[in-house]
């Protein structure tokens, strides 16, 4: 009995050190904890939800659309460069390929042009108190309008920034990023872009809003940890046979003398 229970003490205390090597608790996300050196994460970011402004800075309004095609954001987050004390720290983000991401649809001279999103792009996480931090992503902006493609290059989409847009006839509206919160996911970015060059769209200013959750880590554990969890593994192992021949002998018909 005595062997046994060292060997399951022993089972305990490995897998005691995988589970709290990778444990957020309840949090969605841990800082610098998600991102392991020295090959950072995988994450995707589910976007919920947004709305976008079409407006001119001299004045007047386009008009506005909420996003129905929303995708998820998968990209990948280095280590956390120059981390102080638990957390605080700065992340760079490299994320795949945005497929066709719709904003909303406008007449052009009667003609309707489609606006998206589409491209890869780079961002940045950078911790502010290990509870909360700004994202800010660069996603390329496009459309689409009488049978032509026109680029306009990256829009900067930020939980940090505030943008001021003519929401109707002399009417001002603002709207605000908010940091993620690492407990719940919960982010909002916002991002604006005003169009220029020879094009029918000169001038038009495009304000974004977008909410943004739950940041999933798809990083491969540390070697370390794989080698912890097959040593309880095959510990546990060991007890089962050490059990299992112990009940076979109890079982076994004794000896009469």
């Amino acid at each position: 009995m005595k062997r046994i229970a060292a060997v399951l003490a022993m089972s305990a205390v490995c897998f005691a050190s995988q589970s709290s090597a990778s444990s957020c608790g309840t949090d969605k996300l841990c800082v610098p904890g998600d991102f392991p050196s020295p090959n950072g994460a995988d994450f995707s970011m589910d976007l919920l939800g947004g709305d976008v402004y079409l407006d001119f800075p001299l004045g007047g309004s386009v008009g506005g659309f909420t996003l129905t095609n929303l995708q998820p954001i998968n990209f990948h987050a280095s280590p956390f460069a120059n981390p102080t004390d638990v957390s605080v720290g700065t992340s760079s983000l490299m994320y795949s390929a945005i497929s066709h991401y719709s904003l909303g649809t406008i007449s052009v001279f009667d003609i309707p042009a489609e606006f998206y999103l589409e491209g890869v792009g780079v961002g940045e996480l950078v911790d502010i108190d290990g509870t909360k931090g700004d994202w800010s992503l660069n996603i390329p902006l496009h459309a689409t309008w009488n049978g032509t493609v026109f680029d306009f290059g990256n829009v900067l989409l930020s939980t940090a920034a505030t943008y001021s847009y003519n929401s109707g006839y002399k009417t001002i509206s603002a709207i605000s990023g908010q940091s993620m919160n690492y407990a719940t996911g919960n982010a909002f970015l916002v991002g604006q872009a005003m169009v220029t060059g020879e094009n029918p769209f000169l001038g038009l200013r495009i304000t974004l809003g977008l909410n943004g959750n739950d940041p999933v880590v798809t990083s491969v554990p540390e070697a370390s940890v794989v080698w912890q969890l097959l040593a309880g593994l095959g510990l546990l192992g060991v007890v089962v046979r050490i059990r299992n021949r112990s009940l076979r002998l109890d079982s076994m018909p004794k000896a009469v003398t």
